[in-house]
């Protein structure tokens, strides 16, 4: 039998892991009215921006450059699409990172100082920008199990690619993720306590199946983000090496919780000398 439950393993797994790390420029079409899932689930409500790309040309404009960040008029350029010229002749083009660098979400262009780009020269702009949709008016979303869903009235046109943000939860999974985890957690446990001490440690094994409980899940969410393509190979290696050092943490103190509920043959022995 379980001696946890789906609310008391959520709760730890909220309190011991927030979010996982942000996903950026996720590209996703837009088919009538069905869902589309995203790579991951458990997504933190509210951080997710859905955006694209209705220009046929892009913006332009001229700016005056010095050391501090100047804004466009516009923010959420789409990446790698700024282009810096003298004028708008084209006949001297800037580098990005050389020249200039840009930020695409807040949508400022800063000069370098060891560029070619001198402090107070004015220079021509030409770059993409995101339109930014509307939650429940051009789009739905469900956060615990990462679907998106196209509103057939809103802005967002039948078959239209869109890029979305949004960030990871760790402490989110779907009930019956959690309820298999703790089939699981249940059935390690009573393989290795002994029976006649259930009815005066009920208390204790609830909290030692909650732990192994989170535990499971822990590693269950570190090995899919190891094998997501939707983060940077250093982002997966840290969140997965985060939610291990987790999982183990509660391994352990699992083990240490049952350790004086433990069948006679599950006791570990300390090693014997041969004659």
């Amino acid at each position: 039998m379980a001696y946890t439950n789906i609310e008391l393993v959520r709760k730890h797994l909220q309190e011991s892991v927030r979010s996982e790390g942000k996903v950026e420029n996720h590209k996703i079409k837009l088919d009538g009215v069905d869902a589309v899932v995203l790579p991951h689930a458990g997504l933190i409500a509210s951080s997710e921006r859905v955006k694209g790309k209705e220009q046929v040309v892009p913006a332009r404009e001229s700016v005056v450059l010095y050391d501090e960040p100047k804004s466009l008029s516009k923010s959420e350029l789409l990446p790698d699409s700024v282009v810096a010229a003298k004028d708008s002749s084209l006949t001297e083009i800037y580098a990005e990172n050389v020249d200039f660098v840009v930020d695409y979400t807040s949508g400022t262009i800063t000069r370098i100082a060891d560029g070619n780009l001198e402090s107070g020269q004015s220079v021509t702009i030409w770059y993409y920008y995101f339109t930014l949709y509307s939650k429940d008016e051009d789009y739905l979303i469900s956060y615990q199990n990462g679907e998106v869903t196209r509103i057939e009235d809103g802005k967002i046109a039948d078959g239209q690619v869109v890029w979305i943000d949004y960030e990871i939860e760790s402490g989110l999974f779907a009930d019956d993720v959690i309820t298999n985890a703790i089939i699981e957690a249940s059935t390690q446990l009573d393989d290795r306590i002994d029976s006649s001490a259930v009815d005066d440690a009920t208390s204790v094994l609830t909290i030692a199946e909650t732990y192994l409980t989170v535990s499971i899940l822990t590693q269950i969410r570190a090995l899919e983000i190891i094998q997501s393509s939707a983060l940077s190979a250093s982002s997966r290696a840290g969140l997965s090496s985060q939610l291990l050092e987790i999982s183990n943490r509660y391994r352990q103190e699992y083990d240490d919780i049952i350790k004086p509920f433990l069948k006679t043959g599950s006791r570990l022995s300390g090693p014997t000398r041969s004659t």
